[in-house]
C-alpha cells in the first residue's frame, strides 16, 4: 500500500472517530448550547491527530503548528481565577 493511500485512510479513520465524539457530547445543564465531550476520548483523538499531521508534514508545518496551538488553547484559557478576579481585556467580567 502506497504511503498517500495510508494517509488518507488515517485522515479518513480520524474523521469518523471525531464524528463519534462529537454525535456523543453532552450539553450542560446551564446552556443547551454549549457541548462537552469525552476528555479521553478527545485527547486520544487530537494526539492521533497531531502524529499523523507530524508524520505526514513535519513538525515545523502550519498544519501541525496549527493544530498544536489549538490544542495548546484549549487547556490554557484565561479565567477570572487566573486573572485575580478581573477580565484580562480591562473590562467588567
Amino acid at each position: 500500500m502506497k504511503a498517500k493511500q495510508r494517509i488518507i485512510e488515517r485522515l479518513e479513520s480520524l474523521i469518523e472517530t471525531g464524528e463519534g465524539i462529537y454525535r456523543n457530547a453532552r450539553a450542560t445543564p446551564y446552556n443547551p448550547y454549549d457541548k462537552f465531550v469525552d476528555e479521553v476520548e478527545s485527547s486520544r483523538w487530537a494526539i492521533s491527530s497531531l502524529s499523523l499531521l507530524a508524520n505526514s508534514f513535519g513538525e515545523n508545518s502550519p498544519q501541525y503548528l496549527e493544530f498544536k496551538q489549538l490544542q495548546t488553547d484549549k487547556f490554557i484559557r484565561p479565567t477570572p481565577v487566573m486573572w485575580g478576579g478581573r477580565n484580562p481585556e480591562g473590562g467588567p467580567r
